[in-house]
């Protein structure tokens, strides 16, 4: 008992330091490496959002199916009462003492500090299902959430996590709307996933986001994975006039594998810049990073692709491939690799491409009877499709997602 008195004292000793910390702390500024692409300006800017006014936000837990009977056993639970329990106590304190050194940039220190929901979702040993967490706002204006993700030795999980703003988006119902005050006004998204992965698991997620064009979102996520473990990590990404995303996969032990792959779609004034490390630490590693962007109006997409091997590693590949296709003149897409390889046995590779809409596809559909709207579609279609395949959805939530992807972009080009 008194090692749970001091799990507790510990998280909120933590997250009371964070608190003391996040007050003294300043916005990234252009003269950091990772924020160097991104104006966040000042403080002031943000002020809506930092001040302390109620936001009425929630996490549902939805569509679980298991192959098993024992599915009752995956727990999903505010991590301050997992830490008061002797079983899950004994997983969470590792994985839990370091989170305020890892706090490091200003928004993931604001996460520790004030997340409004705080939770651990257990996958027990064994165990093979598919979840989806579901992220919302009815009242206020900020969502800052925390989801512990945490996979015992041989448990399989696809896992979608989606975030929906109910404010300007086409695909929100009429009582989602109505949900918020004022549904035009701007959201501010905060959020931090963390996956701890077993001996032997598998884990396939994907980040499904559908923002409002005023909202703005900083978001991380980071996997540590055990011998023997798979890690897919997908993201589908349309709105938000500004945004980060840091991704960090963390291959500590022998035979582990990440594969990222992520889609987005910019439009109008909109920037999003994503920060994908694939950090191996360990020999017989493999990571594979595939990011596609398209941008219209005057959107501005960066991917920050990082690779880290560690000295004296043996047998590590990895690849990475960023593509971007550019609809109109005033847009633009970036990509910086960025390899820092202190070993000689590996496999290291990587390549880029910006491009403009392929004129002669586009001519020889036309050419074909198909009209130009179509033409565009296909075209579109054909560059997002292989991504959005390897995605855990099914068929049906596949063809949905391309839809939204086209009808977000077609209807900004001229």
């Amino acid at each position: 008992m008194p090692k749970l008195k001091e799990n507790l004292l510990s998280y909120t000793e933590i997250k009371d330091k964070a608190k003391i910390l996040f007050k003294k702390a300043s916005l990234p500024s252009n003269e950091q490496e990772s924020w160097r692409k991104i104006r966040l300006s000042t403080r002031a800017n943000f002020s809506p959002f930092f001040e302390e006014t109620e936001s009425r936000t929630n996490i549902q837990l939805l569509d679980y199916s298991s192959e098993q009977n024992d599915a009752q056993d995956i727990r999903f639970i505010p991590l301050r009462k997992a830490l008061q329990e002797e079983e899950l106590s004994e997983i969470l304190e590792e994985l839990f003492k370091n989170q305020l050194n890892e706090s490091t940039d200003f928004f993931s220190l604001e996460n520790l500090a004030k997340a409004e929901h705080d939770f651990v979702l257990i996958i027990p040993q064994n165990l093979k299902c598919s979840l989806k967490l579901l992220h919302n706002i009815e009242t206020g204006n900020s969502v800052i959430h925390r989801v512990i993700v945490c996979l015992m030795d041989f448990a399989e999980l696809d896992l979608v996590e989606e975030y929906i703003a109910n404010t300007d988006t086409d695909n929100n119902t009429d009582n989602n709307k109505k949900a918020l005050k004022n549904p035009k006004q701007a959201i501010y998204w905060n959020t931090v996933t963390r996956a701890y992965l077993g001996n032997n698991s598998k884990l396939r997620y994907l980040s499904l986001r559908n923002y409002g064009k005023k909202d703005y979102h900083f978001q991380h996520f980071l996997s540590e994975q055990k011998r023997d473990s798979e890690v897919f990590y997908g993201l589908a990404h349309g709105g938000a006039c500004l945004g980060k995303d840091f991704v960090e996969s963390r291959l500590l032990q022998q035979n582990t594998n990440f594969r990222g792959v992520g889609i987005y779609a910019g439009t109008e004034q909109e920037f999003n810049d994503l920060e994908m490390l694939a950090n191996h630490q360990n020999s017989h590693s493999h990571s594979s990073l595939l990011y596609k962007a398209i941008v219209s109006g005057q959107a501005h997409s960066v991917f920050d692709g990082k690779l880290k091997i560690a000295p004296h590693l043996k047998d590590v590949d990895s690849l990475q491939t960023n593509h971007n296709l550019v609809l109109s003149p005033n847009a633009h897409a970036e990509s910086i690799p960025r390899l820092v390889i202190r070993a000689e046995d590996v496999s290291c590779e990587h390549s880029a491409t910006v491009a403009n809409l392929n004129e002669e596809a586009l001519f020889y559909l036309l050419a074909r009877g198909i009209s130009h709207q179509n033409a565009r579609h296909l075209i579109i279609e054909g560059f997002l499709n292989d991504s959005i395949q390897e995605f855990p959805l099914d068929t049906t939530q596949k063809e949905n997602l391309l839809q939204e992807f086209k009808e977000r972009l077609i209807k900004t080009i001229k």
